[in-house]
């Protein structure tokens, strides 16, 4: 997470350093959806999904919180960004605190959903060990994305811009893994006809697919753009057109907590919705016990 530090404001008004860059569309739109996923979370039944989402918001907003002290601190002139022996420097080193939790819960939450219609037990415990793996790296590049800031006290610069690079990469293989278990499983129960699990099938294409997309293609741009804005012979038009769109991708990175809320609650109400509102509680007495019985079973991996 990037932030750009605006006009310095005089000393006496820390307050107003503070609040100024969480004006700003990335910061603004992170805290207000997590705010949101919080506020459901306690009317929630707090089962899986949701347990996962409430930590996904409470670890970015400390998080947003957290780094914009330091903004604050830079703009107020109350330290100087890039003073190594600042104080300010272990902000920024305690938040991947935060952080590592904030984005690794995404992929998370991604699995949770995909494992449902996974059929197999041996890929799932495969796709548990690759996960394990993956979360390791992950772990250890944002620890090491915490580290630089603290050396350089700083927010974003060369060094850190390629680190977070390494991170984007971990959670692309990630999520092409699970968008394709996801895609492979759902073509599989099509093929099969199991209609028994129709409407899981259904509820995972449409609240799973359009996150995963936007996430997935969103963390790709920003993969990309990192790369290719480290070439030093770009020209300045072409630097300012790729900063731009650097803006972009990351304000949608912003809305990242919004669609999970979306997500979920799309899950929930596609999954329960219309049996409350019957009053049969998806005990229709349509097929067999045994069909009942697997999607009951499906179901129940996606309670949210």
């Amino acid at each position: 997470m990037s932030l750009v530090i605006g006009n310095p404001l005089p000393q006496s008004r820390f307050d107003v350093c503070w609040l100024e860059p969480l004006s700003g569309g990335q910061q603004w739109s992170k805290l207000m959806g997590c705010a949101l996923i919080m506020y459901c979370y306690s009317f929630s039944q707090r089962k899986s999904l949701w347990n996962v989402l409430f930590v996904h918001a409470l670890s970015g907003f400390l998080g947003t919180i957290i780094e914009n002290v330091w903004v604050a601190a830079a703009n107020c002139k109350i330290m100087v960004p890039g003073d190594t022996s600042s104080s300010y420097a272990y902000v920024l080193l305690i938040n991947e605190l935060n952080w590592i939790p904030h984005e690794s819960s995404i992929i998370i939450y991604s699995y949770i959903k995909t494992r449902v219609i996974l059929k197999s037990a041996v890929m799932e415990k495969i796709v548990n060990y690759f996960l394990g793996i993956v979360f390791l790296l992950y772990v250890a590049c944002r620890a090491n994305i915490g580290r630089l800031r603290f050396q350089h006290n700083f927010l974003s610069d060369d060094d850190i811009a390629l680190a977070h690079n390494y991170v984007y990469i971990l959670w692309i293989i990630a999520d092409v893994v699970l968008f394709v278990l996801l895609i492979w499983n759902v073509v599989d129960h099509l093929s099969k006809s199991l209609t028994s699990s129709g409407k899981i099938i259904k509820t995972l294409l449409n609240s799973s697919l359009p996150r995963f997309a936007v996430i997935l293609f969103n963390t790709m741009v920003l993969s990309v753009l990192n790369f290719v804005l480290r070439n030093p012979g770009l020209d300045p038009q072409s630097v300012l057109t790729l900063k731009n769109l650097s803006k972009f991708t990351s304000l949608v990175k912003g809305t990242y907590p919004t669609l999970m809320l979306l997500d979920v609650l799309m899950t929930k109400f596609m999954l329960y919705g219309k049996e409350d509102k019957s009053g049969t509680g998806g005990r229709s007495g349509h097929g067999t016990g045994s069909q009942m019985k697997a999607n009951e079973s499906l179901s129940s991996g996606l309670r949210a």
